[in-house]
């Protein structure tokens, strides 16, 4: 663990670049992007920068008959903004292959995204490097954010190691509940987990500069989550892009498709067409 003061790892240019806009949510050209695999098999990239958060900003124009690539091919498509496949922190060896999916800790940057292990503050201080690139190249940055579930539970959670039995859905006998398909289910129905959710968008928005996020599995949160997510970071950020999957991992729906209506610049995929 370490504690860290983020400012002190902001790259030149982070306080006078400026995030691009959207007038409008139907602006947005989105395109999805796993940070290892945008550019570990490109030979353009540096052999130190593939698979990371350096190779995505990674620029190489078109020649010899062979496509541009990096953030030249990002530029290239016309995209205004990419989304991130989870970079929250997740359980996975060094280097080892993960989607993402899998969270261990809501507020940190993946570590195997980095240059360098070896230092706890490279993560951090290289995922702000590729934002404020792409955001100097007028790209906007989406997290996909996994805060229904975790890795871990019991003494290997962190939060239940802070307070047992209260971050995760339980059933009356005790047993955590499965609403996710992985074995436990963030209980953001309580209030302080809600609240770290919040806590967790802001801190991203805030001290990482992202524009938006898109959430995984949106479908186990309660309305009033959303509703607080809205209320709280629309006044920080008035154009930032919100959307996720109103669906579970087989537990009960509680924010289905439809459930969005009425909730300022919020949005939900439709996995099947109007009921």
């Amino acid at each position: 663990t370490v504690v860290a003061d983020l400012d002190r790892v902001n790259p030149e240019g982070w306080n006078t670049t400026a995030a691009p806009t959207l007038r409008q949510p139907t602006d947005e050209v989105l395109y999805e992007v796993h940070v290892r695999d945008f550019s570990v098999a490109d030979e353009s990239c540096p052999p130190e920068q593939r698979g990371t958060y350096l190779g995505l900003v990674h620029a190489h124009d078109a020649a010899g008959g062979k496509p541009s690539s990096g953030l030249t091919h990002l530029k290239d498509l016309g995209v205004t903004a990419v989304h991130l496949l989870p970079i929250e922190d997740f359980t996975a060896g060094p280097k080892e292959y993960n989607w993402g999916y899998w969270t261990a800790l809501f507020n940190v940057p993946e570590s195997n995204y980095a240059t360098s292990t070896a230092d706890p503050l490279q993560p951090a201080r290289e995922l702000k490097q590729a934002i404020e690139t792409l955001h100097a190249n007028d790209i906007r940055v989406v997290m996909d954010v996994v805060y229904n579930h975790t890795s871990s539970t019991g003494e290997y959670s962190p939060f239940d190691q802070t307070v047992p039995f209260y971050y995760f859905r339980t059933a009356p006998d005790g047993s955590l509940l499965n609403d996710t398909g992985v074995g436990n289910t963030f209980a953001d129905e309580r209030p302080m987990a809600r609240k770290y959710i919040v806590d967790s968008l802001k801190h991203w928005l805030q001290d990482y500069k992202v524009d938006g996020f898109r959430f995984d599995l949106l479908g186990t949160a309660q309305p009033e989550t959303v509703r607080s997510i809205c209320k709280e970071l629309l006044p920080i950020r008035s154009d930032i892009t919100l959307y996720g999957e109103p669906w579970t991992g087989g537990g009960p729906i509680h924010f289905p498709k439809g459930a969005q209506q009425g909730l300022r610049d919020w949005h939900a995929f439709a996995d099947f067409g109007p009921d």
